[in-house]
């Protein structure tokens, strides 16, 4: 089969050389998929360019989605082979059925963006209609993020450092844009856009740099996630 290697972390795209691997085979409770598209994620590009912070293994096969670190050895496209290769093999709880709506290439966006902020919304805060969430710049999860919340009914803050991108947020629907590059105590912002009470969750994608802010703009019980 084809299949794409890096040679190297940090060898540039340009490195990645087109191989010949022999068709993986199964073990007990594991399947062989087709692959007929795959998406590139931030953090594929981290370990092309050579800042991504975990280590990477030599002829690696990208891309693949995120992992925490503590299972960095299982990760798709870091400690393992990505999907970037006609066959690959996965276990059989990582995957589940294309709803049948979306093309192969729609799909195959949604395993690190769309389920990262699924799960972050939905599944650890259990947002509902009439709640507000607080989406950290125009990125792939909380571009994701804003769909799913309007979808639902869910109000919508979202920051950026850009007006052209806070006017782009809107037009798909969200209520509020904060710039922070212009309005660097933005978590005050959101509590007014609250009325004083906070939002109900914040998809927190900045880290140690806009954490303490992330825990000022939320509400008393609520938590960044």
């Amino acid at each position: 089969m084809r299949a794409y290697q890096l040679p190297k972390g940090g060898a540039g795209i340009d490195a990645l050389v087109k191989v010949e691997r022999p068709n993986p085979k199964p073990a007990y409770r594991q399947v062989v998929v087709k692959v007929n598209a795959c998406s590139l994620n931030f953090r594929d590009l981290g370990i092309v360019r050579g800042t991504y912070r975990m280590p990477v293994r030599e002829n690696l096969i990208p891309p693949g989605g995120e992992a925490p670190s503590d299972v960095h050895a299982s990760a798709l496209g870091g400690g393992i082979d990505g999907m970037l290769a006609e066959y690959v093999v996965l276990e059989e709880d990582g995957v589940v059925k294309i709803p049948a709506h979306l093309s192969l290439e729609e799909g195959a966006t949604l395993p690190c963006a769309g389920v990262t902020v699924w799960n972050a919304m939905m599944e650890h805060a259990k947002l509902i209609a009439g709640q507000t969430v607080l989406l950290q710049g125009t990125g792939g999860v909380s571009i994701f993020g804003l769909q799913l919340a309007r979808t639902m009914g869910i109000q919508v803050i979202i920051t950026s450092s850009s007006d052209d991108k806070i006017a782009r947020a809107k037009a798909l629907g969200a209520n509020h844009g904060i710039n922070y590059k212009t309005t660097p105590d933005w978590e005050k912002a959101a509590l007014g856009f609250t009325g004083g009470r906070g939002v109900d969750h914040v998809v927190e994608v900045g880290g140690a740099a806009t954490f303490a802010r992330s825990f000022g703009a939320i509400r008393v019980g609520a938590g960044p996630r």
